[in-house]
């Protein structure tokens, strides 16, 4: 296999997707690592407090090569749906009992007149993004949903979830951009609050 390349340096979000993505694909290539991987997380979120005694968790449904996500019994799962329009945002619906679409970019999500879940009961979020830094920042796709739904003041707790190779010092940010309370990988659990 061709080694890939180290982490970009400077702040051009492009370079670091660009990078991200490859790491990324060579990672979800490797099914056994992929499936150990998805297995230890799950291992992980299953010994957690927080998961255990949240009532309802937002979680996200893989695309492409993002970690798996196998949720351990818990709390009510919750999915999001992209809102069509400029606004860019995120609507929240109950997994269970969830009829589901493929976008043409290939996101899995409920079909438009699933019911909706308001935010303020949601206890803890499970965020994907391309990378992340020790810092607590999250480099997502670039549309800003994320942290958008982050800029809204409710009381979850974020948690980015990722391989641990995609773990660097710092990632490039923006006054937009929105720390996690939380980084989960197969190897470890990391909290950015005090």
């Amino acid at each position: 296999m061709t080694p890939v390349a180290q982490p970009p340096t400077g702040t051009d979000k492009a370079l670091w997707r660009a990078w991200a993505r490859a790491r990324r694909e060579r990672l979800k290539a490797d099914q056994p690592g992929a499936e150990a991987a998805a297995a230890a997380v799950a291992g992980r979120l299953a010994d957690w407090p927080l998961w255990r005694h949240a009532g309802r968790a937002l979680v996200y449904l893989p695309l492409g090569s993002e970690l798996e996500l196998r949720p351990p019994p818990g709390p009510e799962l919750v999915v999001p749906r992209v809102v069509p329009g400029p606004e860019r945002a995120l609507s929240l619906h109950l997994l269970d009992g969830a009829e589901l679409e493929t976008t043409p970019w290939g996101l899995r999500q409920p079909v438009a007149g699933t019911p909706r879940v308001e935010p303020h009961s949601i206890d803890l979020v499970l965020a994907p993004g391309l990378a992340f830094d020790l810092q607590g920042r999250r480099l997502g796709y670039g549309g800003g949903y994320y942290d958008r739904l982050f800029g809204q003041t409710q009381p979850w707790v974020t948690v980015g979830l990722s391989w641990e190779e995609l773990v660097v010092d710092a990632l490039p940010s923006e006054p937009h951009d929105r720390q996690l309370d939380w980084l989960l990988t197969p190897t470890s659990l990391r909290c950015f609050v005090g």
